[in-house]
């Protein structure tokens, strides 16, 4: 699918680009249960909150996207949840993705 609608050079940053959504998405995440950890060890939250807290953001799992998926949607995903902006893509790469990004933000 994505042979036909993206250049490779286009088509490999998106790659790129999907790689580093997931890991600022697990950044973002951890920061999340560490955030959680220092409370509970100021006392600030009791332990049975805490670890309702951890639960929630490990299963807040996001979509599994396949190697053969369009590279385009992880991207305009990541796009729409704030975690890439649109100066993370290249000129090519944005026009490319321009109109995923407007779906997903729907």
């Amino acid at each position: 699918m994505s042979g036909s609608r993206y250049t490779r050079a286009v088509e490999r940053e998106l790659i790129r680009v999907s790689r580093l959504v997931e890991e600022r998405r697990n950044e973002a995440r951890l920061k999340e249960i560490s955030s959680s950890v220092a409370a509970w060890k100021k006392k600030n939250l009791n332990t049975h909150r805490a670890l309702d807290d951890i639960r929630r953001v490990i299963q807040a799992v996001p979509p599994p996207w396949s190697e053969e998926a369009d590279p385009g949607v992880p991207v305009a995903q990541g796009i729409a949840e704030g975690l890439l902006t649109r100066k993370d893509l290249s000129a090519a790469a944005w026009k490319a993705v321009e109109v995923l990004v407007a779906v997903v933000e729907v």
